[in-house]
């Protein structure tokens, strides 16, 4: 079987990984704006619904902060197996995960019978 060409998973990934980088400053902006606002008007009873709307939405960017640090590592993860070679391999069978899958979840560790027993 011919050596699988990565070069534009590599690509697609590295693109993605910087996407998701602006993606974290903006909320981690988000996060020091709204905290800021909060410690301001904490003690201002008038405003009082929109500082409990306020910390919802900081729970929400915590949530969405702590997911893309986890794709972030999904897709290093990726780059550092395009680099040793193993790019494409399920990690619990050892088979071969169709390009397709790749395509669509480029930072895929796991051929999607893998995942679905993962998610059970």
């Amino acid at each position: 079987m011919p050596a699988r060409d990565n070069s534009k998973s590599k690509e697609t990934l590295t693109a993605l990984r910087a996407r998701l980088e602006r993606d974290l400053e903006r909320i981690e902006q988000d996060l020091e704006n709204a905290q800021a606002s909060m410690a301001q008007d904490i003690n201002n009873e008038d405003r009082s619904a929109e500082i409990a709307a306020m910390a919802i939405e900081r729970d929400m960017d915590l949530s969405t902060e702590e997911k893309i640090r986890e794709m972030i590592e999904s897709v290093d993860t990726a780059l550092a197996a395009i680099e040793d070679g193993s790019y494409g391999l399920c990690e619990s069978c050892g088979e071969t995960i169709p390009d397709g899958r790749l395509e669509i979840v480029p930072y895929a560790t796991r051929c999607v019978e893998c995942q679905r027993r993962q998610e059970k």
